[in-house]
């Protein structure tokens, strides 16, 4: 882990989310470490894979998760000055922002 990544800041809730496995909040404590800008970040899901040991599919596959558990919201990204066109860019990359303040479910 580079030296400059001293903390992380994610959601307190997101830690008993019962939706979310142990996987989701190690992808989400990674995207938490770049929480700045507005809270919306860049981040390549196959070096994110290599700094947890794993790969890029297993990334995705927790953001999905973070995505539709309202802890994480994505959004397409361009290539360059290329406005981002939902549908025609399948392979795009993608702004992720971790979201503050998501209400849990109740208890079952």
């Amino acid at each position: 882990m580079p030296a400059d990544y001293r903390y992380s800041v994610i959601p307190a809730g997101a830690i008993t989310d019962p939706r979310l496995c142990l996987r989701d909040l190690q992808v989400l404590a990674l995207l938490g470490r770049h929480n700045h800008k507005g809270g919306w970040m860049y981040r390549n899901q196959t070096k994110m894979g290599a700094e947890i040991g794993k790969g890029r599919r297993t990334i995705n596959r927790a953001i999905k998760r973070l995505v539709d558990a309202g802890w994480v919201e994505k959004r397409l990204r361009g290539i360059g000055k290329t406005v981002p066109v939902p549908g025609a860019q399948p392979f795009a990359s993608h702004y992720y922002r971790v979201i503050m303040d998501n209400s849990v479910p109740p208890e079952p």
